[in-house]
């Protein structure tokens, strides 16, 4: 599915996921009158269904209204010891291009539970609100153990748009790696949590955008967490136009991101390649396979259409390299998957090998005594025809010798 087919559908979907499910189609066929989008909507917002309570779907995103004077300020809105909504904000953990974040705990007595709040940079105008709405609702929806739930949201009184996710407690994957000196393995059994994560949010129509060492995080259990997922095309949709807002890494967005074109699914497959080109660098020397570089190669090709087609098929190709299968990546020779069948089953072709150099030998040994035999016979006639050969002379002489007694005879 193309970038702009792709948006298209997530719109539809945003448009009507809120809705009761008997009035979703009459919504979708006045907004377009393309019959495999409404299908495809459709099944997506059932799908939802299953996957949100009812509490949480009939929540309306709340469109705060933008202060007058709040544009322009310059000094910190909100600061440790704050609250907004039913977060109380803890110590800043961190800051960037996308925001602020706090430690924060829930604040309304009901129960306890720590969190990340993200407080988004610009100010939002209402149109943009409402999108950050619907995108909030489509965000909650990715249950997935690889990926920080999102657990909340709104907008600060000045306007500016917040959101509350679990809080992970780890460190950045590369850091992680090695700092416990991870063999290549279990890098990639890192890795392929991921790869997993990805493809679920795809299959629900959200992109990362912005997959990158510190946005992986590892936890005391040793699972890898996305964090931030969907935030930056969230940023680029929140901030105003004039902004000129292309919330991505450089060094990990992809060439259709830098360019400021519109992204698709592509966009993550490159980040994912670009996270795997660092997770290796990390493992020991001797085990940055040759394999694994052209792994990477195709994940992060200058043309989206040259990359693997999903993140799925990405993680295909690192199971077939830890089961030494022949990769997609490569082209399939004869000589390649030779070598492939030669190391995935050693002992098969030892024992092949020695069957065949034992029938090498035999043959060779039938053909010495084929030989052996053939020169045999040949010496045998030869004998037998020297042997005719001086019969013949004896004969000869014999007959001479009688002649000359005949002719001596009176």
């Amino acid at each position: 599915m193309g970038a702009e087919r792709f948006g298209r559908l997530k719109e539809l979907f945003a448009d009507v996921c809120d809705l009761p499910a008997g009035e979703r189609r009459a919504q979708l066929e006045r907004l377009t009158v393309d019959a495999a989008l409404i299908e495809e909507a459709l099944a997506l917002a059932s799908e939802n269904d299953v996957h949100t309570s009812r509490a949480t779907r009939g929540a309306a995103p709340a469109l705060a209204a933008l202060a007058g004077g709040a544009q322009g300020m310059d000094t910190p809105e909100v600061k440790p010891g704050d609250s907004l909504g039913h977060w109380k904000l803890g110590e800043e953990i961190g800051h960037g291009g996308m925001g602020t974040v706090f430690r924060a705990e829930r604040a309304d007595g009901h129960f306890r539970q720590g969190s990340a709040v993200k407080v988004l940079q610009g100010l939002a105008t209402p149109a943009a609100l409402e999108y950050l709405g619907k995108e909030r609702q489509i965000l909650a929806t990715l249950s997935h153990p690889n990926i920080a739930r999102l657990l909340d949201g709104g907008t600060t009184p000045r306007g500016r748009p917040y959101l509350v996710m679990e809080y992970v407690e780890g460190i950045p994957i590369d850091r992680y790696c090695k700092a416990r000196d991870l063999d290549l393995e279990q890098c990639l059994a890192l890795f392929l949590g991921l790869c997993d994560a990805i493809s679920f949010a795809h299959q629900r129509l959200v992109i990362h955008c912005d997959i990158k060492p510190s946005n992986v995080l590892v936890d005391r259990r040793g699972r890898a967490v996305l964090l931030d997922f969907g935030i930056a095309r969230l940023v680029s949709r929140v901030e105003e136009p004039a902004a000129g807002a292309r919330a991505f890494t450089p060094g990990f967005a992809s060439p259709e991101q830098q360019a400021g074109e519109s992204v698709g699914t592509p966009a993550d497959i490159f980040g994912l390649g670009r996270l795997l080109e660092t997770v290796l660098e990390t493992a020991p020397a001797r085990s940055r396979a040759w394999e694994l570089r052209r792994i990477a190669a195709k994940a992060t090709a200058a043309k989206p259409e040259e990359r693997y087609l999903s993140a799925f098929m990405l993680a295909d190709d690192i199971r077939r390299y830890l089961a030494n299968q022949p990769l997609r990546a490569i082209e399939p020779t004869l000589a390649y998957r030779a070598r492939k069948y030669a190391e995935r089953r050693p002992v098969e072709l030892i024992v092949l090998t020695v069957f065949i150099l034992m029938l090498f030998a035999f043959a060779h040994r039938l053909g010495d005594e084929r030989d052996a035999a053939v020169a045999a016979r040949k010496a045998a006639e030869v004998q037998r025809d020297r042997a005719r050969q001086a019969e013949a002379e004896a004969i000869r002489q014999r007959d001479l010798a009688r002649r000359v007694e005949r002719r001596a005879a009176p």
